[in-house]
């Protein structure tokens, strides 16, 4: 990959706490750019999993594609706790994000893509629900069913709410009261029912993390231009190069075509 692009810090407060993202722009611009809007994974960050957010983004800006990732409230460098995070705040963290990409100097509004990775998928299908301007989507893992999945992984661990603080350990984070108690109200897949977004959704096909199952109970969900492209021997972050380089492959033609 070349020295391609243009970096920028962006910082915007939400509800108190301040957002920080980085903005990937082609190094080249003669008109108004294509964007997309990149949604890390529960617990996780922008520059988590290997750098995987911050390569595909690269990877976009090198096909003239700009690209926003940023963390939420209360994960990465965003401020915030993540005690108090819930799916509705991160789906207002990226409403907020849509609009500030959508409004950035050489960005074209009308041409405005979104990626989701594991929980970002489901973050990215409750979007697509309240949004009619977002041209074409990728999930990559993509949780179809919070509540379900969660549940199950608690009993799996035997995690229970604390008896004081009502929180749970996730992986070392904490999770609030309010994220449990608005969970079963949540459903991303919801988002998908009739879109006709164009849709590619790839899963790794040993991924013990989000059953496959979720991934094609999206892509089934959709009414437009759907592809599912399951990533042989991969696990649910694609943690090795020959799943990262297809995946950024198909993720950038993807756009590419329908951006």
């Amino acid at each position: 990959m070349s020295q391609y692009l243009r970096e920028e810090l962006i910082t915007v407060e939400h509800d108190g706490a301040r957002i920080h993202g980085m903005l990937h722009l082609p190094k080249e611009m003669p008109g108004p750019s294509p964007a997309v809007m990149l949604l890390h994974g529960f617990t996780g960050s922008s520059n988590s999993d290997n750098r995987i957010l911050v390569r595909q983004a690269r990877y976009l800006a090198e096909a003239g594609i700009a690209a926003l990732r940023f963390d939420f409230r209360g994960s990465g460098q965003s401020e915030g706790e993540f005690c108090d995070m819930t799916l509705s705040g991160e789906t207002s963290d990226a409403l907020l994000m849509l609009d500030l990409l959508s409004r950035q100097p050489h960005i074209d509004p009308a041409r405005l893509g979104i990626l989701g990775l594991s929980m970002g998928g489901a973050i990215a299908a409750c979007v697509l629900a309240r949004r009619n301007d977002v041209r074409a989507a990728v999930l990559w893992a993509p949780v179809a069913y919070p509540y379900e999945l969660l549940t199950r992984a608690a009993a799996a661990s035997g995690n229970a709410p604390d008896a004081v603080s009502g929180q749970v350990d996730a992986s070392g984070e904490a999770v609030g009261p309010a994220f449990l108690m608005e969970l079963p109200l949540i459903q991303p897949i919801d988002g998908l029912l009739g879109s006709t977004v164009p849709l590619l959704v790839l899963h790794g096909s040993e991924d013990s993390t989000v059953p496959v199952s979720e991934g094609k109970a999206l892509v089934e969900a959709a009414a437009g231009i759907r592809k599912f492209t399951l990533v042989e021997g991969a696990n649910h972050t694609f943690q090795a190069l020959p799943w990262r380089t297809q995946l950024y492959a198909e993720t950038t033609a993807w756009f590419k075509e329908h951006l």
